[in-house]
């Protein structure tokens, strides 16, 4: 996020300012026609957020994340493509 962000002339300084990111992005792809990707985003940010905890709390099982990986690794595809210079 904070690279394309870069690419596009933004900063980034906090997790706070990426969460602002994150919070307009499903918007403008939702606008864009696509309801179901913009949802997907969303969701994808919140298993991301769940894996950054899952840092310091070790709860979550390898199965669980594992897939969230994947998850992040197609989200991150998808913004290169749609986002990335």
């Amino acid at each position: 996020m904070k690279d394309i962000s870069a690419q596009h002339g933004a900063v980034i300084h906090s997790h706070r300012a990426i969460m602002e990111v994150v919070d307009e992005l499903p918007i403008l792809i939702a606008n864009a026609g696509d309801a179901d990707t913009a949802r997907w985003i969303t969701a994808t940010f919140l298993t991301a957020g769940k894996l950054h905890i899952n840092l310091y709390e070790d709860k979550l099982t390898e199965n669980m994340v594992s897939g969230g990986l994947m998850q992040c690794e197609e989200l991150s595809a998808l913004l290169y493509r749609r986002f990335g210079r």
